[in-house]
């Protein structure tokens, strides 16, 4: 016997995390690509998020938390003191019309080119698997390469970024970085496992992780996890998303981060 669920009124309040949104109308990101020189955001970022301030809640555009982090011409970024400033007059345009805005973060691994990386480098990814297609730059579409990922870890300076296993072995980290605490040993036999729980192991670390009491500053009901479900590019295969899915917003959810 299937069971439907109850229709719910799209323009009632709900509670998400710290605030009350007056409707259930959430504005998906998209990319606009209209971040100034510095990918810092300009008044057309602010106008643009403010002119969609009756959703009940506004997620940004993805917003790249490193420099390695970028993957398309004029993207805004959300890691040097420039690009906070710009940024700092999209919520206040979106307040002022009596919005509510979360800001997105971002980091596009593979799906880069070196033109718009720092000094020209790699894109930096978990393996080194060149995607399929082409990736976006500033003088049009250029083919995709090989990302940087075993030379890091040869070279020991990016284990956390290439394979996470000291984030996998302790969930976490970021307290353990706050109070200088030691770290576990990775034990690879204990990552990951089969079918679903393979790709919801690393989700649920990352919430343990960040959603404690503190992430630089940042409480745990203040962050939170997008899953995309809809994507179908540069080699991913979407066919996984009936099962995939479902099991990672059951993860998100039982952690608490979500509503």
């Amino acid at each position: 016997m299937t069971t439907r669920a109850k229709p719910v009124d799209l323009f009632t309040p709900l509670t998400v995390g710290p605030i009350t949104i007056p409707n259930r109308i959430v504005m998906a990101p998209l990319t606009r690509n209209r971040a100034g020189s510095g990918n810092v955001p300009t008044d057309l970022n602010a106008s643009y998020h403010a002119q969609r301030a009756t959703a009940g809640l506004i997620i940004s555009e993805a917003n790249p938390a490193s420099p390695q982090g970028h993957g398309y011409p004029a993207i805004p970024g959300i890691h040097d003191e420039s690009q906070v400033t710009g940024w700092r007059k999209v919520p206040r345009a979106v307040h002022a019309r009596d919005g509510h805005i979360f800001l997105q973060l971002w980091h596009v691994g593979r799906i880069s080119h070196p033109s718009l990386q720092p000094d020209g480098g790699l894109p930096v990814a978990p393996s080194a698997m060149r995607p399929a297609g082409e990736a976006a730059t500033y003088t049009g579409p250029q083919p995709c390469v090989t990302p940087r990922a075993n030379a890091n870890l040869t070279a020991g300076a990016a284990d956390m970024v290439a394979l996470g296993g000291p984030f996998l072995a302790n969930p976490d980290l970021p307290e353990r970085f706050t109070w200088d605490a030691p770290l576990n040993t990775p034990d690879e036999t204990t990552f990951y496992g089969g079918e679903a729980c393979g790709y919801t192991d690393y989700p649920s670390l990352v919430i343990a992780g960040t959603g404690g009491t503190r992430c630089r500053g940042l409480p745990g009901h203040r962050s939170g996890s997008r899953p995309i479900s809809g994507a179908a590019c540069m080699g991913f295969e979407p066919g996984a998303g009936g099962w995939l899915f479902p099991a990672v917003s059951r993860c998100i959810n039982c952690s608490g981060n979500s509503d």
